[in-house]
């Protein structure tokens, strides 16, 4: 055999010894190799926030410097307190307890205040900062289903206060009126009876309710 030719496998083998080395090394960097934590960035939201700062930014939020009117269009709770159930139980205290309402009753219809008290009813303060200012005409419909709602849970009535018409007196005297029947233990149905015969004593008297 010539010496070229064994000088040639020789090489070759030794190709072959070099391929298999790089292959082991490789292998061993892929067991040994991790791959690098990723580092996640904690997100602040106001959840997160000390319950002191919380409540300021609530203040910041929810309590208005003039009063608050509520209506037809303007019932529902801010946005704020919707976003989720903890935020309204923090939030809704401040909101319902450093505002001072004021409701407009158009007609005597007092739909937007039995929608609003829903929400604030658990906040004796915010109903005794509450004024109620009906306007538009005399519905004696809506104003009876106003007294109704009264009589059966502790609500607002109309305050004779800040009004002066005859008309928003004789409201006023039929809330006194449906007050202290109820003192007296009498149920709606009687009571009924005792404003319809108001009403008819406000006809002979020339003050119309429709």
């Amino acid at each position: 055999m010539s010496i070229l030719r064994i000088a040639s496998r020789q090489f070759a083998r030794f190709e072959d010894r070099v391929v298999m080395a790089k292959r082991k090394i490789k292998e061993r960097k892929k067991k040994h190799y991790k791959r690098p934590a990723v580092k996640t960035r904690r997100v602040a939201n106001l959840l997160t926030l000390p319950g002191e700062l919380r409540n300021r930014i609530y203040r910041l939020a929810l309590v208005a410097h003039d009063d608050i009117t509520v209506d037809k269009e303007n019932w529902k709770q801010p946005a704020l307190l919707q976003v989720c159930k903890r935020i309204r139980k923090e939030g809704s205290s401040i909101y319902y307890e450093e505002n001072k309402f004021g409701f407009d009753a158009t007609d005597f219809n007092s739909d937007a205040l039995i929608s609003w008290f829903q929400h604030g009813k658990r906040f004796p303060k915010s109903i005794e900062q509450g004024s109620c200012g009906p306007t538009g005409r005399n519905d004696w419909g809506n104003l009876l289903r106003w007294l109704k709602r009264c009589f059966e849970v502790r609500m607002f009535g109309i305050s004779a206060a800040d009004w002066s018409s005859s008309e928003i007196k004789t409201a006023v005297t039929a809330f006194k009126l449906a007050d202290n029947l109820r003192l007296v233990r009498l149920g709606w149905e009687q009571v009924h009876i005792a404003l319809e015969l108001y009403r008819q004593g406000l006809k002979d008297a020339g003050q119309v309710w429709e």
